[in-house]
């Protein structure tokens, strides 16, 4: 039997906080993550496939 729990929206923050904003620790993260899709982009020259799904990434997950 295999068990799948889907969970939307579970952000760490407090009740006053909108969905929107985001926690020092979460902006910090975001921007790593960005980074590191950065990064892969540069490193992905030659791999076409591969590298348009890194900047899908990036434009969905960094450019909001």
């Amino acid at each position: 039997m295999t068990l799948v729990l889907l969970i939307t929206g579970c952000i760490n923050r407090s009740p006053d906080q909108s969905p929107s904003e985001l926690t020092k620790q979460q902006l910090i993260d975001k921007n790593q993550r960005c980074a590191k899709l950065q990064q892969q982009i540069k490193d992905l020259v030659g791999k076409p496939v591969r590298r348009t799904t890194a900047r899908e990434y990036y434009e969905k997950e960094c450019l909001q």
